[in-house]
């Protein structure tokens, strides 16, 4: 599991950053990255990986989807 988060969770996050410049690039990136950034305090607290870490990524993935649905499949 570290090594999925680690090798592919985080960089297709962090590559969110590369699209800045596009209409509503800035929100994606600060939604898609800031789905993960509570999950580090989370995951110090709790010494590991834990199922409290599902909560942020229902909280701001969840808008962050709805804004990317339209944009699936075009």
């Amino acid at each position: 599991m570290q090594i999925w988060v680690a090798l592919i969770l985080v960089p297709v996050n962090m590559a969110s950053l590369l699209f800045l410049n596009e209409p509503k690039g800035m929100l994606i990136a600060a939604l898609a990255v800031g789905g993960m950034m509570p999950n580090i305090a989370i995951m110090l607290a709790e010494r590991g990986l834990s199922k409290m870490m599902a909560l942020p990524h229902l909280l701001i993935w969840i808008p962050l989807l709805l804004i990317l649905w339209p944009h699936l499949g075009a």
